[in-house]
């Protein structure tokens, strides 16, 4: 099989060759560096990505973007933590209600559903109504479906509780891509990094909430968790009403038909 190389040109930091079957690369000073599929680091500052243009991006913020960023990755963090500190409990309160592993697998999928039917619906309301209301009431209806899933009596009141954990996390999500959009207007150059740094907080907090629900779920029990993270997730939503609405709605009303 033949090579395929793709030459990108990483922020200012020199242009890198990278072979997409091998997932190697190599510098444009002929240095290898190491490349994994989706993150590519060089040790040295070269290539795609590094510590340094990192720094840039960062540096090239005003302090209200560093603070809303700040609130955006700190709040999707804690949002995510809480999502992922769910997941290996569902089998366990899906056995409770006489479910075998066919409908704890339903169940963990049903945030899923509830994100994938309110996604379009919740980015028209981002573009027409806000940004803001969505990052404050999606924070609010992850933290209700958290709290729910522990004490929903029934199964419909639980995949209902799963369902509203899909939607807040879907306009959390949304209200989060959209508001960081509008706060790096003036840095096109760096979009991609600092919105890389927001999703790298909340992916790692996903990957964490189990580890940490785990540890809580042996001191306060199998539900202590839920009522934690939900109470935690509760509390960031102040963080939100800090943030100033980004939405030009003079021009929605233009464009609007």
């Amino acid at each position: 099989m033949r090579d395929h190389h793709n030459t990108l040109k990483g922020w200012g930091l020199g242009t890198m060759r990278c072979n997409t079957w091998r997932a190697a690369c190599v510098s444009s000073k002929g240095r290898p560096c190491i490349m994994p599929l989706q993150a590519r680091w060089c040790s040295k500052g070269e290539g795609a990505l590094s510590w340094r243009s990192i720094r840039e991006s960062w540096d090239a913020c005003n302090k209200k973007t560093k603070w809303a960023i700040g609130v955006l990755a700190t709040c999707g963090g804690v949002e995510a933590a809480g999502v992922g500190m769910i997941v290996p409990f569902i089998p366990s309160l899906a056995q409770e209600m006489g479910l075998g592993t066919t409908g704890a697998g339903l169940l963990i999928s049903a945030a899923a559903v509830g994100k994938v039917m309110t996604n379009l619906p919740l980015g028209r309301y981002a573009d027409t109504r806000g940004r803001r209301p969505l990052l404050i009431w999606g924070q609010v209806l992850t933290a209700v479906g958290i709290f729910f899933t522990a004490v929903a009596p029934n199964v419909a009141s639980l995949v209902a509780a799963r369902l509203t954990l899909g939607v807040g996390a879907s306009a959390t999500a949304g209200g989060t891509s959209a508001y960081t959009a509008d706060i790096t207007a003036h840095l096109p150059q760096h979009r991609g990094v600092l919105l890389g740094i927001i999703s790298s907080i909340s992916t790692l907090a996903y990957v964490l909430g189990p580890s940490v629900g785990g540890l809580l779920a042996g001191s306060f029990g199998l539900k202590g968790p839920f009522f934690v993270f939900s109470g935690v997730t509760l509390a960031t939503t102040a963080a939100y009403y800090t943030l100033p609405e980004t939405l030009d709605k003079s021009t929605v009303k233009k464009d609007t038909p």
